[in-house]
């Protein structure tokens, strides 16, 4: 006697619904680290393959190929905060204090730069998430460096301001990289790309 075995209804149309989500696309290849665009692909979908493709020859290169991050971001990096340094994140001043005080821009030295990055961070989401505001960007903390992004993807968060000081770098006048088109970026040189992606939206 032999049996056969048969899905349920439910996983049958998951996994169609997943395959209906399966594309193929050529992305024009270039430089490593550069964007390459892929209108429709988004952080949340996800890449399964991708080829180089060097006149015909396919190789492998999935592991050195990431999603474009299309919301725009900055960066401020701390090099031994003192007493009275400042950073300005969108038209809000945040002054370093070894005595904070309750007001919302007055932010703690802490015992180190790692520290008073944490410390920075907080006091930027208190800010921009406090009633009223906009809430249009957050900022997150890793180690001396305080990168502040924004919260929709498009060309909007661009105009957001960062200023830094004399012991604080900003990555730029304004946050950086917002777009309405995605996009990849291979870490390394590459011809032309062939890949193979879920579109989960």
């Amino acid at each position: 006697m032999s049996y056969e075995h048969v899905e349920p209804a439910g996983h049958t149309q998951r996994a169609v619904q997943e395959l209906q989500g399966l594309n193929v696309s050529l992305v024009t290849g270039g430089t490593a680290d550069t964007k390459y665009d892929l209108a429709a692909i988004r952080e949340l979908d996800t890449i399964t393959a991708v080829h180089n493709n060097d006149a015909g020859t396919l190789t492998d290169i999935t592991g050195t190929v990431s999603i474009a991050d299309i919301n725009a971001q900055g960066t401020l990096t701390l090099d031994t905060v003192i007493e009275g340094t400042t950073a300005e994140v969108n038209g809000v001043t945040y002054t370093f204090t070894a005595t904070p005080t309750v007001a919302y821009n007055s932010v703690d030295l802490g015992a180190d730069d790692n520290e008073a990055a944490a410390n920075l961070a907080a006091a930027i989401n208190g800010v921009e998430g406090s009633p009223g505001q906009p809430n249009a960007f957050y900022a997150e903390a890793a180690l001396d460096v305080v990168t502040v992004r924004a919260r929709d993807e498009g060309v909007a968060g661009n105009a957001i301001t960062i200023v830094g000081d004399t012991e604080i770098t900003a990555s730029g006048a304004t946050l950086a990289g917002g777009s309405v088109t995605g996009g990849v970026l291979s870490s390394g040189a590459t011809n032309q790309m062939v890949v193979y992606w879920f579109n989960k939206g």
